[in-house]
């Protein structure tokens, strides 16, 4: 259930709920621009805590000091944020117990968006008299992600069926809604194909751009 919405103008918003962190940033590279970030924690706050205070920083290195552009930027600054966690401390075994959901928007000057997003926190634009989502549903209750899953488990030989694992994630992890695909964590949840048995989670973030109107 959404708790409120965030209009980030009078046609975009962002769903936001109760346990979420939200971070708002004005004038971060240039004058004028703006950098949005949601954090959704699963199970505890730890992780969201932590990527509230370091992702900014990486994704401002990547962009100033590595002059990546910012729908590569955002994306560059997740897996790293997400590999931080699977090594922490340099003690993959001692992470967090827990995760984060993540959706970053920056908005530059010409009201361009760039959103990174890794879970199923919706962004919204009103269009054609309604609002549609532009985020993606990174939920095991879409089709495709349980396809993307399947696909995995077949092409890395592993006789088990995409049922099996997320009745596993489900009940092992304590979910009693909807079973998040992807999200940053843990690494006994993160990481397709790591080195720590880490074949569940889909970490790749989905980014996309558009213009909006103010």
């Amino acid at each position: 259930m959404t708790y409120s919405d965030l209009y980030l103008t009078s046609k975009v918003k962002i769903e936001i709920l109760p346990t979420d962190k939200l971070e708002q940033k004005t004038d971060f590279f240039v004058v004028g621009d703006r950098l949005i970030s949601v954090f959704r924690p699963i199970h505890t706050p730890e992780v969201a805590d932590f990527l509230n205070k370091v992702l900014f920083a990486e994704f401002y290195s990547h962009h100033k000091q590595d002059k990546l552009p910012i729908s590569e930027t955002l994306k560059t600054a997740i897996q790293k944020s997400n590999i931080s966690q699977l090594n922490f401390l340099g003690n993959p075994e001692s992470a967090p117990e827990s995760g984060a959901m993540v959706l970053i928007v920056y908005i530059d000057t010409g009201n361009q968006f760039t959103i990174a997003q890794v879970g199923n926190i919706a962004l919204k634009q009103w269009q054609n008299g309604h609002f549609t989502t532009l985020t993606q549903d990174h939920t095991f209750d879409n089709p495709h992600e349980v396809e993307q899953l399947s696909m995995f488990l077949r092409l890395s030989g592993i006789g088990i069926k995409p049922e099996a694992v997320i009745k596993t994630i489900a009940s092992d992890e304590g979910f009693t809604d909807q079973v998040p695909s992807r999200f940053i964590g843990h690494p006994s949840w993160c990481g397709w194909g790591g080195d720590y048995g880490e074949t569940i989670i889909n970490t790749q973030p989905f980014v996309t751009t558009f213009l909006a109107s103010r």
